[in-house]
């Protein structure tokens, strides 16, 4: 028998099921990166450690595009440096936006 355990982040804080408890909170794609990546340190270092092994996968859709990549970015640099490691083993973007250029992002919204 093989359990899996999922943890789904709703992202960027205050969007989705999440709410900021500041309402003049403002995100962008580099605050929604960190406040991820805070998240899964959170989750991995302090509150469930036994769940520190385990490898990790990331998967979004859409706009997971561009903050799948950056995640994967602070994740790395992360890991060079801490006494943890996020074990990221690969990630999964469905119909994400790849290309900004031309008003692309524009076109994959009609």
């Amino acid at each position: 028998e093989q359990n899996i355990n999922l943890l789904f982040i709703d992202s960027p804080l205050g969007t989705g099921y999440n709410f900021a408890p500041n309402s003049s909170y403002i995100y962008n794609d580099q605050t929604t990166a960190d406040d991820t990546l805070n998240a899964l340190i959170y989750f991995f270092n302090s509150k469930f450690p036994s769940y520190k092994d385990k490898k990790v996968f990331l998967a979004g859709e859409g706009y997971a595009g561009k903050y799948i990549p950056d995640l994967v970015l602070r994740i790395s640099a992360f890991n060079s440096l801490a006494d943890f490691k996020i074990n990221l083993n690969g990630i999964l973007v469905g119909n994400g936006i790849m290309d900004f250029s031309e008003g692309s992002l524009e076109k994959s919204q009609v």
